[in-house]
């Protein structure tokens, strides 16, 4: 069998400095050794398991993140960030880690109070929540978030930090307003008709009618509808 020896040496020297003779001591380390190639195994491991992790978070579609102290608060600070970060917004991961508060820093000016305050209230509820806001992608582009995340607390249920993702909402909103902008039309279209138009449901109940119906037909708006 194999046995693990730490041995330590010190000279003895004689009146003159000169060197006599030395003592050794030597203790058995095969246990330790035995646990430090264990610790050297799942050290191994958690660095293998922390690789994949990183290369799974990369596909998903948003930013994967995770941030320690009260949001916008100068110690708030991302320990962590998914490598989605750079092709979604432009920005290095190590800009996020390394810069303060990094996140409120490219937030539209126009959604800066809100973001924060927002952020701040989830972070208070002890619970989670969902936040819309816009970023300023480093090519200077507009980029529509939404971030769902959770809080952290310690074993006395303080809050301590936030978890979370932010996804790339651009393409929804951009939907969004052509389908207000098109209903704008439509009921612009709807009032200002000359001839008389009206909407019913499935029973047949008028609930909208133009004021060219209403004065077609000679009844006011809350007998006719």
């Amino acid at each position: 069998s194999i046995v693990w020896f730490s041995c330590c040496f010190s000279v003895m020297r004689d009146l003159e400095q000169k060197p006599g003779f030395a003592i050794a001591v030597v203790l058995e380390i095969t246990d330790r050794k035995k646990d430090e190639q264990e610790m050297g195994l799942l050290y191994t491991e958690i660095v293998r398991q922390s690789q994949r992790m990183d290369r799974i978070l990369g596909t998903v579609p948003g930013i994967v993140w995770e941030s320690w102290g009260e949001p916008d608060e100068a110690q708030q600070h991302i320990d962590y960030v998914s490598e989605y970060v750079e092709p979604m917004l432009g920005y290095s991961v190590e800009e996020w880690l390394v810069i303060p508060n990094f996140w409120i820093t490219i937030v539209h000016p126009e959604d800066v109070e809100r973001a924060s305050s927002e952020a701040a209230a989830i972070y208070a509820s002890g619970k989670g929540g969902t936040i819309e806001f816009r970023w300023i992608a480093k090519d200077g582009g507009v980029v529509w978030v939404e971030t769902k995340c959770v809080v952290v607390a310690d074993d006395d249920g303080n809050s301590i930090g936030l978890r979370g993702v932010t996804l790339d909402i651009t393409a929804r909103k951009h939907m969004e307003e052509t389908l207000r902008r098109n209903e704008r039309e439509l009921m612009e279209f709807f009032e200002n008709a000359t001839e008389g138009l009206h909407w019913a449901d499935a029973a047949g109940i008028i609930i909208k009618a133009n004021q060219a119906e209403l004065e077609m037909l000679g009844y006011d708006r809350e007998e006719y509808v």
